[in-house]
Parts: C-alpha cells; structure tokens; sequence
C-alpha cells in the first residue's frame, strides 16, 4: 500500500504483474457494455441482496461481448454510493476466460494489487500466466478493474507533462530543508486539486470498502453462491475486507502477499522499508558472490557495496546523469523507482545489475530510467498507459492516511533511518500527501477476523519487500479467525504462480479439491 508523498515516491506500489510480466509493454483495456449473452458465460444466481435497495444490482443481467480474441469483457452496475444505493451508479469492467477444461467448477476473480492496478488489462496480458494450467481449466478467470481504475470510472489527475515533473523532476532544494518540504506541500496540493476537479464524481467513493461490496454484486452476477477470489498484494486487503463484510459468502479466498490491515500507515511504511532494504542487501550480496560470473559493478563487502548505493542516491540529490533521451535526464527519483521497482523480483536482479554497471561505471542513466518507466506506465512517447498512481493515491487516502503533525513525522522519519540508513533517507515526510487529501477517511470495519468465514489460505514469502512476511504471519495466525498460513521461503513479491510446485500443489488443492494443509507446509 502507498501511504506515500508521489513526488518522493517512497513506498511502491505493489503490482504483481511486476513479477510476471517482465519488461513488456501493458496497454489499456476498455470494457464493452451490452452485447448478447455468449455461450460458457456464468448466469446470475436467484439471490436476496443485503437491502431490498441493491436488488437490482444484484440480480441484473450478465452482459459480455467478445474482445482480445478468446475473451468476453463488459461492465457490471454498482452503486456510486452505498450510503445512498438508489442514487448514481458507475459501472466495473470486467474481462471473462472460460475453464479450458470444461465443466467448471465455478469463478475465480483475480485482483493484481496496487492499489490502483487493472486487473481486467492484467487477465489480458497475462492469463496464461495466472496460477497453474490445472487451475484454469477448472475455473473461469475473472479479472477486474475496482472502481477509480482504468475501466470502472477512472481517477484522472494530472496532464502526462505534469505528471512526469511530479516523477521525475528535479529537487528544487536541499532535501529535507524547509523549502523542499514547502514544495512538496504546494506539489501536493496541485495534485490533489488536480484529482477533484477531474474526477469529481468518483474520488469521494473509491475507498477498498466499497469496493469490496462491488465485488459481492459482481459473485452474484456471476452465477456463485461463494466467492472464490485470489488477491495479490493490496488485493489482499481487499480480499480481507470482503470476508469481513461478507463472511458468510466466503468460498476458496487465497490471500498472496498479504498487506495486515491492523498495522497503521506508519508501520506498514516501516514495514515496507524494512522489506525493500533486506532485498537489496540480498541482491548486493548475491552479486558479490558471482562477480566472476556476472558483471558485478561491485567490490569488497556488503558494507562498502551498501555505501556505494547510498553514495550513488546522495549524488543524485544534487545531479543528474544523460541518458539515451536528451530531454530526459536521470534524477534522483527516477534512480530510485527504478531500483525499487528491480527489487521486486529476482527475475529483474539482472536488469538492476545493468543499470549499476551503466550509471557507475559511464554515467549514463538509461537502464535506471527505463525501470521507472516500465514501473510507471510511462511509453517512450510520454503516455501514461493506466492511472495506476492517481487511484492509488486516492484510494489509500480514504483508506487510512499517517499523521501529518511535524512531530510525528520527525519521530517516523528517525524510524526509517534507523530501518534502513541507506534507503530510508528517501522514505521520509511521506504523510505530506495526504494530508491535503479534500476528503476523509472512511471508517474501517471494526474488526477483520472475518468469523464465520470458512478457511482461507493465506501465503507468505520470507523474502518479500513490499509485503513483508511478518505480515502474512500475523494475518493468518492472529488477525483471521480461520486461516491457514503457507510460506514460501523465497525472494520476491508474491509467489503463487512463480515460486515452486510446492505453493502451486498448495493453492490448487484448495481451490480444486477443498483440501487446506493441516500445518504450513514451509515451502
């Protein structure tokens, strides 16, 4: 979760298409709304809903029209506001796979995290990567865009030029000194403004809660009783949230990468600081270790590597380096995006010793800078291909927001450098964001034991930086009343589906044959 200022960008977003995807292009995906009914689409299910208010949302027609080849995609009625049911609706874009097997045993919806992540552009670009191939063939796929995403009326904010001086500019002053704090409070401002006065209708109501409700119209529409639902990341929260609103609608709900709603904002930035600067030294340390094999920019110990990085960050505060695009120099938060957004995954180690070698060793900056493009969206061209950041901004805001009083930013500040005196520099005055954020923050369930829920699988890697095992632990053994917790001792964000056969036999006998492991099967 970013509970982060987007000028510093100091917490990622945890996307899990980071780690499947690789260095492809994502496009945007636009859903259909009407069509006829295809065959193989689910058919809504005779359900009473929660008030006789939202009747009609839940027993509406499933419409889906044919798109991206194999695929049916559509959009299903929610209302704007559940306070006020019968008021405006928005529509959720939704993408729809048939089991490949035939005979399916009924729907799992995917959620990639974020927040702010489409998951009807994730089903698109990525099914064939989704879980197992044992697992497609026993379930429909669906892949959502949550409300204030990409298809399901999108947060816009800032212009693709001002976005990128967001991203990518330059300090203006000394970091840290009043003058860069002021700047950021104006940056933040602007964008905020930005935010209201383009998304005037949905940016109050984009909050994970109401979205978890969507998600109980778009079970019903889909033809289940239960929801089998399988959320990465943020979409763990999400996930948690549905179970807590809708206990008794829980069937097979896998929770990977798990973000512990109990924690604060600042505690789970501490979290994640901690996570991101144990990979970093997992990927120093590996790099030192096979500098015969691979092209190691690195030298001596884990120590003197460690400085270099932060040596690397501090000049960056005050340069910048060339890249292949002359109008498009490297400055510091563009270097750090980019090694945050390589940190993800082992799979990008190498990429991440790439950029090293480049800007150490030639001061050139384009390895560093296309990371952060790739992270952000951004095409060569200067096109945002998602909102991601905008509704990640907006829905963390109205989901929790850290103190803002300079005290306590001080006191979090001397948190994070303890954490982690390399990268922790630049996660610092993170609550400025929103603390300028034109709404409040929605009221969170009391509890998120989910009782009466049944079992629900919660996986965790031990070498997770954006959603740190410590997490995982707690949610499945303290925060749920009835959940099983898997580990996978690996590196990396998230592990279903890219991990080992171990997590894989796991996850697909609990949604496939019912079957919870007794103990944690350590991975």
């Amino acid at each position: 979760m970013n509970t982060s200022n987007l000028k510093r960008n100091f917490v990622l977003i945890s996307a899990t298409m980071v780690a499947t995807l690789l260095l492809t292009s994502c496009t945007a995906v636009n859903g259909f709304f009407g069509g006829t009914l295809p065959t193989g689409v689910p058919t809504p299910i005779a359900e009473t809903a929660p008030s006789p208010e939202l009747q009609s949302y839940y027993s509406q027609p499933l419409l889906l029209a044919d798109c991206h080849g194999t695929f049916k995609c559509g959009n299903v009625a929610v209302p704007l506001d559940y306070s006020n049911p019968t008021g405006a609706e928005i529509t959720i874009a939704v993408i729809f796979a048939e089991a490949t097997g035939g005979s399916p045993k009924g729907t799992i919806f995917f959620n990639p995290g974020g927040p702010g992540s489409s998951g009807v552009q994730w089903v698109k670009d990525g099914y064939d990567q989704l879980g197992t191939a044992n697992l497609r063939a026993k379930y429909n796929v669906v892949g959502f865009d949550p409300r204030g995403v990409m298809g399901s009326s999108p947060v816009k904010c800032l212009s693709a030029k001002e976005t990128d001086k967001m991203l990518y500019g330059p300090l203006t002053a000394p970091l840290g000194s009043k003058a860069d704090l002021a700047s950021s409070v104006a940056q933040a401002k602007k964008f905020a403004a930005a935010c209201k006065k383009n998304s005037t209708k949905i940016l109050p109501h984009v909050d994970t809660v109401s979205a978890a409700r969507d998600i109980d119209i778009l079970r019903a529409v889909f033809g289940d009783t239960k929801l089998n639902y399988l959320g990465y990341s943020y979409g763990t929260f999400l996930g948690i949230t549905y179970a807590t609103l809708f206990a008794n609608k829980v069937g097979h709900v896998v929770l990977d990468g798990v973000v512990d709603p109990t924690l604060s904002s600042e505690q789970q930035s501490v979290g994640q600081l901690k996570g991101f600067d144990f990979e970093l030294k997992a990927f120093l340390t590996d790099c030192l270790k096979h500098a015969k094999q691979v092209s190691c920019p690195f030298s001596g110990n884990l120590k003197t590597a460690l400085q270099t990085v932060k040596d690397m960050l501090k000049y960056f505060e005050t340069h910048s380096v060339r890249t292949s695009n002359a109008a498009r120099p490297l400055t510091l938060w563009g270097a750090e995006t980019g090694m945050m957004m390589a940190l993800y995954s082992k799979d990008y180690w190498q990429y991440l010793r790439s950029a090293f070698n480049q800007t150490l060793n030639s001061s050139d900056g384009s390895i560093f800078l296309a990371l952060a493009d790739f992270y952000n969206d951004r095409d060569a061209s200067g096109t945002y291909s998602s909102n991601t950041l905008e509704a990640n901004a907006a829905i963390n805001c109205l989901d929790g927001r850290p103190s803002s009083v300079m005290a306590d930013m001080v006191a979090q500040n001397k948190r994070l450098l303890k954490v982690s005196p390399t990268l922790g520099r630049y996660w610092q005055f993170g609550a400025i964001q929103c603390s300028v954020w034109p709404y409040r923050v929605v009221t969170p369930p009391a509890s998120y034991a989910a009782s009466g829920s049944s079992k629900i699988l919660v996986i965790g890697t031990t070498g997770d930086p954006a959603t740190p095992y410590s997490q995982a632990v707690h949610v499945a053994n303290k925060v749920l009343a009835n959940a099983q917790l898997v580990t996978w001792n690996g590196d990396g964000h998230t592990a279903y589906g890219h991990s080992n056969q171990c997590v894989s036999t796991a996850v697909d006998s609990y949604f496939i044959d019912s079957i919870v492991p007794t103990r944690d099967p350590q991975c």
